[in-house]
C-alpha cells in the first residue's frame, strides 16, 4: 500500500507548480517512504532519525518560501486529483486481489506468531542506551541539546519580527 502511494504521490509531485504544494507533497511522500522503511528493517529507530533530519531540512524550505512567496492561493486541479485517486485505488484494488500478495500475507501473519519473542529480545537491545555505562552519555546529551536550545532562543532578537514583511 505505501508503494502504491508513493507511486501516487510521485506522479502528484511531478505536475505542482506553487512551491507550498511542493514541500507538502514532499513531506506526505517523505513520511510514506520512511513509514515503508521502517516496515522492512528490524528497528525504526534509522527511520526516525532520517524523518527528523527530513523534517528540519522542510521546516527551513517552508519559512524561505514563506518570506519571500507572495500571498497567493494555490489550488490543485481537479482532472489531476481524479488521475492520482484512480490510480491510488486501482494500485490498491490490484495489490488486496492478487493471489500471491494474499499467499504471502498471511505466511507473514503466520511468521510473526512464531516470532514474538525473537523481536522481544531484539526489542531489549534498544534498552542499553539507558544502562551503566552509556546512561551518564546520554543524560550529558539531553544536557548539552537543553543548554543549545536556551542559548539559541536568548540570541534571536524578538525586535525585529518575522522575515515576511506585512505592507
Amino acid at each position: 500500500i505505501f508503494l502504491s502511494l508513493i507511486i501516487s504521490f510521485s506522479l502528484l509531485l511531478s505536475q505542482l507548480i506553487h512551491p507550498l504544494a511542493i514541500a507538502l507533497t514532499l513531506l506526505i511522500q517523505t513520511t510514506f517512504t520512511i513509514s515503508l522503511l521502517g516496515t522492512l528493517s528490524n528497528s525504526f529507530w534509522f527511520s526516525y532519525i532520517i524523518f527528523l533530519i527530513f523534517i528540519g531540512g522542510v521546516l527551513i524550505l517552508f519559512t524561505y518560501i514563506t518570506s519571500i512567496s507572495s500571498n497567493e492561493m494555490f489550488t490543485i486541479p481537479l482532472n489531476l486529483v481524479l488521475l492520482i485517486t484512480s490510480t491510488t485505488t486501482i494500485m490498491i484494488l490490484t495489490l488486496f486481489f492478487s493471489p500471491l500478495i494474499m499467499n504471502l500475507f498471511f505466511m507473514n501473519l503466520e511468521k510473526m506468531s512464531m516470532s514474538i519473542y525473537t523481536n522481544l529480545i531484539m526489542d531489549n537491545s534498544l534498552i542499553k542506551i539507558f544502562n551503566f555505562p552509556s546512561a551518564f552519555m546520554t543524560i550529558m546529551l539531553v544536557i548539552y541539546l537543553f543548554l543549545t536550545l536556551i542559548v539559541v532562543a536568548k540570541i534571536i532578537n524578538h525586535n525585529q519580527g518575522p522575515l515576511r514583511q506585512l505592507y
